[in-house]
Protein backbone atom coordinates (compact mmCIF):
# COMPACT_ATOMS: atom_id res chain seq x y z
CA UNK A 1 0.00 0.00 0.00
CA UNK A 2 2.99 2.28 1.12
CA UNK A 3 4.31 1.40 -2.46
CA UNK A 4 1.70 2.42 -4.46
CA UNK A 5 1.00 5.76 -2.57
CA UNK A 6 4.69 6.70 -2.74
CA UNK A 7 5.05 6.16 -6.71
CA UNK A 8 1.17 8.23 -7.31
CA UNK A 9 2.61 11.01 -5.43
CA UNK A 10 6.17 11.03 -6.95
CA UNK A 11 4.72 10.76 -10.38
CA UNK A 12 1.77 13.36 -9.65
CA UNK A 13 5.16 15.82 -8.80
CA UNK A 14 7.42 14.57 -11.56
CA UNK A 15 4.53 15.01 -14.13
CA UNK A 16 4.46 18.53 -12.50
CA UNK A 17 8.11 19.48 -13.50
CA UNK A 18 8.02 17.53 -16.93
CA UNK A 19 5.14 19.59 -17.82
CA UNK A 20 6.97 22.77 -17.23
CA UNK A 21 10.41 21.75 -19.18
CA UNK A 22 8.40 20.63 -22.10
CA UNK A 23 6.55 24.26 -22.15
CA UNK A 24 9.76 26.01 -22.11
CA UNK A 25 11.24 23.66 -25.03
CA UNK A 26 8.65 23.51 -27.10
CA UNK A 27 9.93 25.84 -29.67
CA UNK A 28 13.32 23.90 -29.33
CA UNK A 29 11.22 20.43 -30.22
CA UNK A 30 9.97 21.87 -33.03
CA UNK A 31 13.10 22.55 -34.75
CA UNK A 32 14.42 19.39 -33.72
CA UNK A 33 11.71 17.52 -34.87
CA UNK A 34 12.07 18.99 -38.16
CA UNK A 35 15.69 18.17 -38.85
CA UNK A 36 14.91 14.21 -36.79
CA UNK A 37 11.39 13.28 -35.86
CA UNK A 38 13.06 10.24 -33.79
CA UNK A 39 15.25 12.98 -31.46
CA UNK A 40 11.69 13.25 -29.75
CA UNK A 41 10.98 9.80 -29.10
CA UNK A 42 14.77 9.75 -27.76
CA UNK A 43 14.09 13.09 -25.66
CA UNK A 44 10.57 11.56 -24.44
CA UNK A 45 12.24 8.42 -23.73
CA UNK A 46 15.24 9.64 -21.85
CA UNK A 47 12.48 11.75 -19.44
CA UNK A 48 10.35 8.80 -19.04
CA UNK A 49 13.86 7.03 -17.88
CA UNK A 50 14.37 9.98 -15.57
CA UNK A 51 11.87 10.10 -13.97
CA UNK A 52 11.89 6.47 -12.93
CA UNK A 53 15.20 7.06 -11.77
CA UNK A 54 13.68 9.35 -9.06
CA UNK A 55 10.90 7.39 -8.18
CA UNK A 56 12.33 4.13 -7.95
CA UNK A 57 14.78 6.18 -5.31
CA UNK A 58 12.37 7.70 -3.11
CA UNK A 59 10.25 4.12 -3.55
CA UNK A 60 13.72 2.13 -2.42
CA UNK A 61 14.54 5.12 0.59
CA UNK A 62 11.49 4.54 2.24
CA UNK A 63 10.95 0.66 1.96
CA UNK A 64 14.49 0.05 2.72
CA UNK A 65 15.72 2.82 4.84
CA UNK A 66 19.30 3.49 5.51
CA UNK A 67 19.54 3.24 9.26
CA UNK A 68 21.72 5.89 10.76
CA UNK A 69 22.75 6.16 14.48
CA UNK A 70 21.23 10.14 15.56
CA UNK A 71 22.78 12.12 18.04
CA UNK A 72 20.19 14.92 18.94
CA UNK A 73 21.46 18.77 18.88
CA UNK A 74 20.72 20.20 21.95
CA UNK A 75 20.41 23.35 20.44
CA UNK A 76 17.89 22.23 17.56
CA UNK A 77 13.72 21.13 18.72
CA UNK A 78 11.33 19.77 15.62
CA UNK A 79 8.53 21.80 14.98
CA UNK A 80 6.10 18.70 13.75
CA UNK A 81 4.31 19.19 16.51
CA UNK A 82 2.51 15.66 15.87
CA UNK A 83 2.54 16.53 11.75
CA UNK A 84 3.64 12.96 9.94
CA UNK A 85 4.33 12.78 6.35
CA UNK A 86 1.68 10.55 4.27
CA UNK A 87 3.00 6.94 6.15
CA UNK A 88 2.53 8.68 9.35
CA UNK A 89 6.54 9.20 10.04
CA UNK A 90 7.25 12.07 12.18
CA UNK A 91 10.72 13.88 12.61
CA UNK A 92 11.36 11.09 15.04
CA UNK A 93 11.84 8.87 12.96
CA UNK A 94 13.26 10.87 10.38
CA UNK A 95 15.64 11.12 13.21
CA UNK A 96 17.05 8.21 12.14
CA UNK A 97 16.24 7.78 8.49
CA UNK A 98 17.86 11.10 7.41
CA UNK A 99 17.71 9.84 3.50
CA UNK A 100 13.92 10.91 3.57
CA UNK A 101 14.02 14.01 4.54
CA UNK A 102 12.39 16.61 0.84
CA UNK A 103 11.04 13.08 0.08
CA UNK A 104 7.86 12.97 1.57
CA UNK A 105 6.69 15.87 2.46
CA UNK A 106 2.79 16.84 2.55
CA UNK A 107 0.82 19.85 3.03
CA UNK A 108 1.09 19.27 6.86
CA UNK A 109 4.74 18.08 7.23
CA UNK A 110 7.64 19.38 5.69
CA UNK A 111 10.67 17.85 6.72
CA UNK A 112 12.68 20.52 5.58
CA UNK A 113 11.46 23.19 8.09
CA UNK A 114 10.21 20.85 10.88
CA UNK A 115 12.89 18.38 11.32
CA UNK A 116 16.25 19.32 13.06
CA UNK A 117 17.88 16.47 11.02
CA UNK A 118 16.53 17.77 7.66
CA UNK A 119 18.03 21.60 8.26
CA UNK A 120 14.88 22.74 10.16
CA UNK A 121 13.29 23.30 13.43
CA UNK A 122 14.15 25.68 16.16
CA UNK A 123 17.27 26.50 16.54
CA UNK A 124 20.49 25.70 15.14
CA UNK A 125 21.44 22.55 13.54
CA UNK A 126 23.77 21.26 10.79
CA UNK A 127 21.98 19.87 7.90
CA UNK A 128 22.26 16.24 7.13
CA UNK A 129 25.36 15.66 4.67
CA UNK A 130 25.31 12.95 1.61
CA UNK A 131 27.09 10.32 3.92
CA UNK A 132 24.58 11.14 6.65
CA UNK A 133 21.66 9.87 3.99
CA UNK A 134 23.71 6.92 2.44
CA UNK A 135 24.32 9.32 -0.87
CA UNK A 136 26.92 9.85 -2.71
CA UNK A 137 27.96 13.36 -2.78
CA UNK A 138 28.58 15.77 -6.15
CA UNK A 139 30.86 18.36 -4.10
CA UNK A 140 28.44 21.02 -4.07
CA UNK A 141 25.77 20.19 -1.87
CA UNK A 142 23.97 17.85 -4.30
CA UNK A 143 23.76 14.43 -3.29
CA UNK A 144 22.77 11.41 -5.32
CA UNK A 145 22.05 7.56 -5.01
CA UNK A 146 25.53 5.82 -5.32
CA UNK A 147 23.77 3.55 -8.38
CA UNK A 148 24.03 6.56 -10.19
CA UNK A 149 27.59 7.49 -10.20
CA UNK A 150 29.31 6.06 -13.40
CA UNK A 151 26.47 4.63 -14.73
CA UNK A 152 26.77 6.27 -18.38
CA UNK A 153 26.03 9.71 -19.81
CA UNK A 154 25.02 11.12 -23.49
CA UNK A 155 27.99 13.25 -23.37
CA UNK A 156 30.05 10.34 -24.06
CA UNK A 157 27.95 8.16 -25.85
CA UNK A 158 27.42 5.83 -23.30
CA UNK A 159 23.60 6.20 -22.38
CA UNK A 160 20.86 8.07 -23.01
CA UNK A 161 20.57 10.38 -20.30
CA UNK A 162 23.27 13.29 -18.68
CA UNK A 163 24.99 13.32 -15.96
CA UNK A 164 22.74 13.30 -12.43
CA UNK A 165 25.33 16.19 -10.45
CA UNK A 166 24.24 19.42 -12.04
CA UNK A 167 28.72 19.64 -11.95
CA UNK A 168 28.54 16.16 -14.01
CA UNK A 169 31.17 15.25 -11.21
CA UNK A 170 29.27 11.45 -11.19
CA UNK A 171 30.38 10.99 -14.93
CA UNK A 172 34.12 10.97 -16.62
CA UNK A 173 36.27 8.81 -18.34
CA UNK A 174 39.11 9.21 -15.86
CA UNK A 175 36.68 9.03 -12.52
CA UNK A 176 34.79 6.32 -14.32
CA UNK A 177 37.57 4.26 -16.17
CA UNK A 178 35.31 3.68 -19.47
CA UNK A 179 35.93 5.01 -23.16
CA UNK A 180 34.28 7.33 -25.15
CA UNK A 181 32.19 5.90 -27.61
CA UNK A 182 31.41 8.76 -29.55
CA UNK A 183 34.10 8.88 -31.60
CA UNK A 184 34.79 11.16 -34.52
CA UNK A 185 32.01 11.80 -36.82
CA UNK A 186 32.54 10.21 -40.40
CA UNK A 187 34.42 12.44 -42.78
CA UNK A 188 32.64 13.28 -46.26
CA UNK A 189 35.56 11.06 -47.83
CA UNK A 190 34.75 8.42 -45.88
CA UNK A 191 31.58 8.29 -47.22
CA UNK A 192 32.62 8.42 -50.79
CA UNK A 193 31.25 11.74 -50.94
CA UNK A 194 32.40 15.48 -51.98
CA UNK A 195 33.05 17.80 -49.27
CA UNK A 196 31.44 21.30 -49.36
CA UNK A 197 34.14 22.50 -46.74
CA UNK A 198 31.61 23.31 -44.55
CA UNK A 199 30.79 19.78 -43.00
CA UNK A 200 27.97 19.87 -45.76
CA UNK A 201 28.65 16.24 -48.23
CA UNK A 202 27.17 16.21 -52.21
CA UNK A 203 27.54 12.86 -54.00
CA UNK A 204 30.89 13.44 -56.28
CA UNK A 205 28.85 13.63 -59.56
CA UNK A 206 26.75 17.06 -58.56
CA UNK A 207 30.59 18.94 -58.27
CA UNK A 208 30.61 20.81 -61.51
CA UNK A 209 27.13 19.98 -63.46
CA UNK A 210 26.16 23.26 -63.29
CA UNK A 211 23.87 23.18 -60.13
CA UNK A 212 25.18 24.33 -56.44
CA UNK A 213 24.30 21.99 -54.56
CA UNK A 214 26.29 22.94 -51.69
CA UNK A 215 24.80 25.24 -49.60
CA UNK A 216 27.65 28.14 -49.75
CA UNK A 217 27.71 26.98 -53.61
CA UNK A 218 31.57 25.40 -53.29
CA UNK A 219 30.57 22.60 -55.90
CA UNK A 220 30.62 25.44 -58.47
CA UNK A 221 33.37 27.34 -57.78
CA UNK A 222 36.35 26.76 -59.37
CA UNK A 223 34.36 24.95 -62.35
CA UNK A 224 36.04 26.28 -65.90
CA UNK A 225 34.23 25.17 -69.48
CA UNK A 226 34.14 21.58 -69.83
CA UNK A 227 36.85 19.64 -71.44
CA UNK A 228 36.61 17.23 -74.22
CA UNK A 229 37.75 14.38 -71.90
CA UNK A 230 34.70 15.83 -69.39
CA UNK A 231 32.47 15.15 -72.48
CA UNK A 232 34.45 11.71 -73.35
CA UNK A 233 35.59 13.62 -76.66
CA UNK A 234 38.69 13.46 -78.46
CA UNK A 235 40.65 16.57 -78.04
CA UNK A 236 42.18 18.16 -81.57
CA UNK A 237 44.76 19.65 -79.58
CA UNK A 238 42.92 23.61 -80.17
CA UNK A 239 39.81 23.48 -78.53
CA UNK A 240 38.05 21.47 -80.58
CA UNK A 241 36.10 18.05 -79.74
CA UNK A 242 35.63 15.35 -81.88
CA UNK A 243 33.86 12.21 -81.44
CA UNK A 244 36.41 9.70 -80.80
CA UNK A 245 35.12 7.17 -83.30
CA UNK A 246 36.36 9.51 -85.78
CA UNK A 247 39.79 9.54 -85.29
CA UNK A 248 41.71 7.98 -87.76
CA UNK A 249 38.69 7.02 -89.69
CA UNK A 250 40.65 7.96 -93.11
CA UNK A 251 40.88 11.01 -95.31
CA UNK A 252 40.37 12.13 -98.73
CA UNK A 253 43.83 13.07 -98.34
CA UNK A 254 45.07 10.34 -98.06
CA UNK A 255 42.21 8.37 -100.55
CA UNK A 256 40.85 6.60 -98.06
CA UNK A 257 38.29 8.08 -97.02
CA UNK A 258 35.40 9.82 -98.95
CA UNK A 259 35.81 13.26 -96.41
CA UNK A 260 38.48 15.31 -95.27
CA UNK A 261 39.87 15.40 -91.93
CA UNK A 262 37.42 16.13 -88.83
CA UNK A 263 39.52 18.63 -86.67
CA UNK A 264 40.39 21.66 -88.77
CA UNK A 265 44.05 21.33 -87.69
CA UNK A 266 44.00 17.47 -89.29
CA UNK A 267 45.23 16.10 -86.08
CA UNK A 268 43.08 13.45 -86.10
CA UNK A 269 44.64 11.97 -89.25
CA UNK A 270 48.11 11.29 -90.05
CA UNK A 271 50.42 8.29 -91.63
CA UNK A 272 52.65 8.26 -88.92
CA UNK A 273 49.56 8.82 -85.91
CA UNK A 274 46.93 6.47 -87.61
CA UNK A 275 50.07 3.86 -89.04
CA UNK A 276 47.68 3.67 -92.21
CA UNK A 277 49.51 3.73 -95.80
CA UNK A 278 48.62 6.55 -98.26
CA UNK A 279 46.41 5.19 -100.63
CA UNK A 280 46.59 7.72 -103.48
CA UNK A 281 48.18 6.87 -106.60
CA UNK A 282 51.24 9.51 -106.39
CA UNK A 283 52.45 11.03 -109.90
CA UNK A 284 49.77 10.38 -112.09
CA UNK A 285 48.73 14.14 -113.52
CA UNK A 286 51.56 15.57 -111.61
CA UNK A 287 53.17 16.78 -114.54
CA UNK A 288 49.65 17.76 -116.51
CA UNK A 289 49.11 21.07 -116.88
CA UNK A 290 45.17 21.18 -117.02
CA UNK A 291 42.82 19.51 -114.45
CA UNK A 292 39.90 17.77 -116.14
CA UNK A 293 38.43 16.29 -113.04
CA UNK A 294 34.36 17.78 -113.72
CA UNK A 295 34.52 15.72 -116.64
CA UNK A 296 35.42 12.49 -115.13
CA UNK A 297 38.79 12.86 -115.03
CA UNK A 298 42.12 14.61 -113.43
CA UNK A 299 43.85 14.81 -116.65
CA UNK A 300 44.64 13.00 -119.47
CA UNK A 301 47.14 10.53 -118.20
CA UNK A 302 44.13 9.16 -115.23
CA UNK A 303 42.08 9.37 -118.59
CA UNK A 304 44.60 6.97 -119.91
CA UNK A 305 44.25 4.97 -117.12
CA UNK A 306 40.69 4.61 -116.66
CA UNK A 307 39.32 4.77 -119.61
CA UNK A 308 41.79 3.92 -122.32
CA UNK A 309 42.14 6.99 -124.24
CA UNK A 310 44.84 8.47 -125.99
CA UNK A 311 45.80 12.21 -125.30
CA UNK A 312 45.37 12.59 -129.39
CA UNK A 313 41.76 11.02 -128.97
CA UNK A 314 41.46 13.06 -126.13
CA UNK A 315 42.35 16.33 -127.86
CA UNK A 316 40.36 15.77 -130.92
CA UNK A 317 37.58 14.29 -129.98
CA UNK A 318 37.18 16.26 -126.09
CA UNK A 319 38.60 19.37 -127.08
CA UNK A 320 40.97 18.61 -123.75
CA UNK A 321 44.45 20.27 -123.36
CA UNK A 322 46.80 17.57 -122.65
CA UNK A 323 49.94 19.80 -121.90
CA UNK A 324 52.79 18.39 -119.96
CA UNK A 325 50.97 15.05 -119.62
CA UNK A 326 53.44 12.13 -120.02
CA UNK A 327 50.26 10.75 -123.06
CA UNK A 328 51.06 6.85 -122.12
CA UNK A 329 49.28 5.11 -124.72
CA UNK A 330 50.59 8.04 -127.71
CA UNK A 331 53.93 6.60 -127.27
CA UNK A 332 53.97 3.35 -129.56
CA UNK A 333 51.93 5.67 -132.24
CA UNK A 334 48.76 3.49 -131.24
CA UNK A 335 45.59 5.97 -131.42
CA UNK A 336 42.44 4.77 -130.15
CA UNK A 337 40.31 7.18 -131.85
CA UNK A 338 41.78 6.41 -135.78
CA UNK A 339 41.23 2.44 -134.64
CA UNK A 340 38.11 2.64 -134.06
CA UNK A 341 37.49 5.13 -136.89
CA UNK A 342 39.02 2.56 -139.18
CA UNK A 343 37.42 -0.80 -137.87
CA UNK A 344 33.63 0.58 -138.16
CA UNK A 345 33.76 2.22 -141.62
Amino acid sequence: MKSNMITRMITVCMCMVVVGFASEGKQHLNEQQLQNPESIIMLDKDAAYNQQKLIDMHVDLKENPIYVEYEGARDCVDTDNGATDPYGDGCAAYNNYPSWCGGYDDDDFISGEMCCICGGGEGEADPPTCEDQGLWDCGDGQCIPNSYVCDGSSEFCNAGWGPDCANGADEGLESCGYADDCGAPPTCEDQGLWDCGDGQCIYTSWECDGYADCANGADEADCGPASCEDQGLWDCGDGQCIYTSWVCDGSTEFCNGSWPADCANGADEGLESCGYADECAPGVCEDCVYDFTAYGAECCDAAADAFGLSCAALEGNYFWDCEGCSCPLDEDGWDDHMCRTRRFR
